[in-house]
């Protein structure tokens, strides 16, 4: 073979190499290139769907930690203000005061007074007011250690008036509930 010939036949066999190069790109490749650029579109729809629910999620969390915090003031609520009058659970937490503090509870006297309107937001209803009148006999120091329980109860206690004779006490205590 001559070597003119050997180069057409190498110019041929090139041509019939990139025509069927041509034909597999355009049958085989093209085809799968297409598929590949939607399941790439499909792929990224649905990490943006997947990023938009974990924001959502994410939120959701949020309110829900956010209310679960306004259930335990709620809950913290109903202890300093409970709803309903609760008198024995009042008489028990002074008698209990004043026991823990060597204290001798003498005369106990409860009132209810008129409820006052609550502050707007929900929380807290309208409140009652009950106001207690009691004596107790024992020593000052287990007096002012008993005041001191009193103001660190968990139920919402004002005292109103204090009177001392010896030993003797007299102490007027106004304490709140929320109106059913």
């Amino acid at each position: 073979m001559r070597a003119s010939a050997k180069r057409m036949f190498s110019l041929l066999l090139g041509g019939i190499f990139l025509i069927a190069a041509l034909v597999v790109y355009g049958a085989f490749i093209k085809p799968q290139y297409r598929l590949i650029n939607n399941f790439r579109g499909a792929l990224a729809a649905k990490v943006g769907l997947l990023t938009k629910q974990e924001k959502v999620f994410s939120s959701v969390q949020n309110l829900l930690a956010r209310y679960q915090g306004a259930a335990r003031l709620r809950e913290g609520v109903l202890f300093s203000l409970p709803v309903g009058e609760k008198t024995a659970s009042i008489f028990n937490q002074i008698n209990a005061l004043a026991v823990a503090n060597n204290l001798t509870l003498l005369a106990f006297e409860i009132r209810l007074l008129p409820s006052r309107p609550a502050v707007s937001g929900g929380l807290v209803r309208d409140l009652g007011v009950i106001q207690i009148s009691f004596k107790l006999s024992g020593h000052y120091l287990h007096l002012k250690n008993f005041l001191g329980g009193l103001e660190t109860n968990i139920r919402l206690m004002d005292i109103q008036d204090l009177r001392m004779e010896n030993n003797n006490y007299s102490l007027v205590v106004n304490t709140y509930y929320q109106v059913e």
